[in-house]
């Protein structure tokens, strides 16, 4: 079922809809201290979600009492069913897109103001059922978390964000609100107040993994604002910054693939290059991969840091791994770079070294 909580910052973008959250795809993850807490998933439409938590649900009804428990309340079946379907629209407009590409990279006419009015046609009514649900139940802090990620999901960004203000006005408590709003002000500013607010989602709740690996993502993408932010004194500092939230994340999370990857890659931008740490990421991440495109794709990685080290025969060996289509084209600069730089390496070696020059003794 769909989760609450917060968008990851990574970002999917449509050819047809843009949806614009802050990175490249969005996590939308559980609902802590909300309506699902458990552990995280990685794309839009969100997947293998942990179930309800009947204890972490709070929300208000029409009276304005709070209710704990959500199974005693009338409403509760019926948002797990608008849940529901928000889900199912997330699967309906994947696929349409999915099917537009597929013509288009065939050769097909795809008209895009069809596409459009066909996933208008699959996402308004469970627009129309959130805002009826909240008509009747205006003080449902769930409702409004969830609303407000749909929303931002289908490029309605500022309209997703006043959503989840709402909904952090009716519990401050509720670290959800916080993350999804830092991942908004990321995008669109002040940036520091992303920090400040994805501190606040943290403080909230200290164990979450997404919350420390939006927090380390933000301190790597920004890291002028960073640099002031926390004060540091170069922008070595913010790498290193980042890296200590990354980990923070993999200490709570160790089985996340995508978050595996994100360690490896921050260790491109340390200088001097740690190649010992490199090398022990991409092995680690190696091990949670899914299938062969994502193995291949950290051989693509493992390739790299070993040029970088100058480890010729290692880099081609991973290099010789890497058979998916997909990877060819850089496969193939990686090997040209390989050989150009073994080839630098070579002819450096094979110039004539000056002769150390004969001391004269000036006694």
């Amino acid at each position: 079922m769909r989760s609450l909580l917060c968008h990851h910052i990574t970002g999917l973008v449509w050819n047809f809809i843009i949806v614009s959250c802050f990175f490249s795809v969005v996590q939308i993850t559980s609902l802590s201290q909300g309506i699902d807490q458990g552990s995280l998933s990685s794309e839009v439409p969100a997947e293998n979600q942990p179930q309800p938590s009947v204890e972490a649900e709070t929300f208000n009804g029409e009276d304005d009492e709070i209710i704990r428990d959500p199974r005693q309340h009338p409403s509760y079946l019926e948002f797990q069913r608008i849940m529901a379907k928000d889900d199912e629209a997330q699967l309906l407009v994947n696929n349409l897109i999915k099917k537009a590409e597929a013509y288009a990279t065939a050769g097909a006419d795809v008209s895009q103001q069809a596409i459009n009015s066909q996933i208008f046609d699959v996402i308004q009514p469970v627009r129309e059922a959130y805002e009826d649900f909240l008509r009747r139940y205006p003080n449902h802090v769930g409702a409004h978390l969830a609303l407000g990620s749909f929303l931002s999901d289908f490029g309605e960004e500022v309209e997703g964000m006043e959503r989840w203000e709402k909904a952090r006005e009716l519990d401050p408590a509720n670290p959800a609100a916080w993350n999804n709003l830092a991942g908004f002000y990321g995008h669109f500013g002040p940036i520091r107040k992303s920090f400040e607010y994805y501190e606040k989602a943290i403080a909230l709740v200290p164990n979450e993994s997404i919350y420390w690996s939006n927090l380390a993502t933000m301190t790597q993408v920004f890291r002028k604002d960073a640099l002031a932010y926390y004060d540091l004194e170069d922008d070595q500092a913010v790498i290193r910054k980042s890296l200590e939230f990354y980990q923070k994340a993999w200490a709570m999370n160790p089985n996340d693939f995508p978050l595996a990857t994100d360690i490896g890659q921050t260790y491109y931008f340390l200088t001097p290059f740690d190649f010992e740490a490199a090398e022990k990421a991409w092995k680690r991440a190696l091990l949670l991969a899914g299938d062969d495109i994502e193995r291949e794709g950290i051989h693509i990685h493992q390739a790299r840091i070993h040029i970088r080290a100058r480890k010729w025969d290692e880099a081609s060996s991973y290099l010789s791994r890497i058979q998916h289509p997909m990877y060819q084209s850089l496969k193939a600069t990686l090997e040209k770079r390989l050989e150009r730089e073994k080839a630098e390496v070579m002819e450096e070696k094979s110039q004539p070294q000056p002769q150390p020059q004969p001391q004269t003794d000036l006694r």
